[in-house]
C-alpha cells in the first residue's frame, strides 16, 4: 500500500471486474454472492460485506481508498474483525468478500498444482482450507457456520488426526452430549469427572476430541442462541405508471383446475400482465366456477379501474 498525501487515508487495490461478471454469469442474487469467500490475487486488502462473518464494526482510524476496475476510487471508512483472519476493511453494500492472497501467505503457506485440482490450498495450523475453482473461474469457499473462524479445518482433515479407537469414543461423547439434551461442554465433563452417570463409557478426552473434531454443536448452538430483534417492516407502494394502465384496458384471462390432495382450485392468469390468482372450488360444479368467476372479474374491474 502506497501513501496518498495525507496521512488519515491510505490506498488499496481490489479488483471488482471479475465480481461484476460472475454476477452476470451465474444470475444470482447478492445475497447467494455475499456467502462467498474468495481468494484474490489482485487484491491488496481483505474486504468483507457479509456481517455474519464479520465482529467489532467500527469507524476505521486510517479510511482506505480502493481503486477499483472500470469503477474509479471508493473510500471505505469502515474496518472489522474476522475470526481467523484478523482486520478486514467492511463494506455492506459490497459485492463480495475478498480476501487478499499476498496478505494470507503472510500468515499461511499457500499452495497450487493444478496437475493434482483446481484448488487454492490453504495451510494451517489446524488443518488446510481449500479454496476450490467456480464454473466462472473464482477460487472461493463457504464458512460451515457464519460465526466460525474462516480457517477452520473440515471434519475429514481432522479426522486424519486420530485412530479409529479414539474417534469412535468421539462419535460417543457426541451422542451423549444430544442424550442429555446439551449440556455445556464443561458441564458434561463435570458429570463425567464425578461418575454421575453410571457405567459410561465416554471419557473427557472423548469429550475434548469431539470438540476438536467436531467444533461447536450445531444443535446447541441453534437452541441457546437469543433471537436478534428484527428489521422493521417498512410498506413500500409503488405506483403504476399511467401508460402501462392505458395499454392494458382490455384484460384477457386464461383458466384453468388444478387439484391440491384432490381438492380442485381454479386458477387463471391474464394473458399480457400476467397476474395470477387462485379460488377454492367446493364442488365441481357450474354454480361453483360462476361464483369463483365472478370474483375474479370482480379483482379485474378494480384493477381497470385504477
Amino acid at each position: 500500500m502506497a501513501e496518498k498525501g495525507i496521512k488519515s487515508s491510505i490506498f488499496g487495490w481490489q479488483n471488482v471486474q471479475l465480481a461484476h461478471n460472475f454476477s452476470q454469469s451465474v444470475r444470482c442474487d447478492d445475497s447467494h454472492m455475499k456467502d462467498w469467500i474468495l481468494l484474490d490475487s489482485q487484491s491488496t486488502i481483505h474486504h468483507f460485506c457479509n456481517p455474519q462473518y464479520v465482529g467489532d464494526i467500527k469507524q476505521a482510524e486510517r479510511p482506505i481508498t480502493l481503486l477499483l476496475t472500470n469503477v474509479g476510487e471508493k473510500v471505505n471508512d469502515k474496518e472489522c474483525t474476522v475470526k481467523g483472519v484478523g482486520q478486514a476493511y467492511f463494506d455492506q453494500e459490497g459485492l463480495v468478500n475478498v480476501l487478499s492472497l499476498a496478505k494470507i501467505e503472510q500468515q499461511h503457506r499457500v499452495t497450487y498444482d493444478s496437475a493434482k485440482e483446481s484448488a487454492f490450498s490453504v495451510h494451517t495450523d489446524k488443518g488446510i482450507v481449500k479454496f476450490n475453482r467456480s464454473p466462472e473461474g473464482l477460487y472461493y469457499m463457504v464458512p460451515d457456520h457464519p460465526k466460525a473462524p474462516i480457517f477452520l479445518q473440515t471434519i475429514e482433515e481432522n479426522l486424519k488426526k486420530y485412530s479409529r479407537r479414539q474417534i469412535e469414543g468421539a462419535y460417543r461423547a457426541r451422542d451423549l452430549l444430544h442424550a442429555l439434551s446439551c449440556p455445556s461442554v464443561a458441564d458434561l465433563k463435570k458429570a463425567l469427572q464425578m461418575n454421575a452417570i453410571a457405567n459410561c463409557p465416554v471419557t473427557i478426552n472423548d469429550v475434548t476430541r469431539a470438540e476438536d473434531i467436531f467444533g461447536p454443536d450445531i444443535a446447541s448452538l441453534k437452541g441457546k442462541t437469543t433471537r436478534h430483534k428484527p428489521s422493521p417492516y417498512v410498506e413500500e407502494v409503488v405506483d403504476i405508471p399511467p401508460e402501462l394502465i392505458s395499454a392494458q384496458q382490455q384484460v384477457h384471462l386464461c383458466i384453468d383446475t388444478f387439484f391440491v390432495n384432490e381438492i380442485p382450485f381454479l386458477t387463471t392468469i391474464s394473458r399480457h400482465i400476467k397476474y395470477r390468482t387462485c379460488s377454492l372450488i367446493p364442488e365441481r360444479k357450474v354454480t361453483s366456477y360462476l361464483n369463483a368467476l365472478y370474483k375474479e372479474h370482480k379483482v379485474t374491474s378494480y384493477l381497470n379501474s385504477l
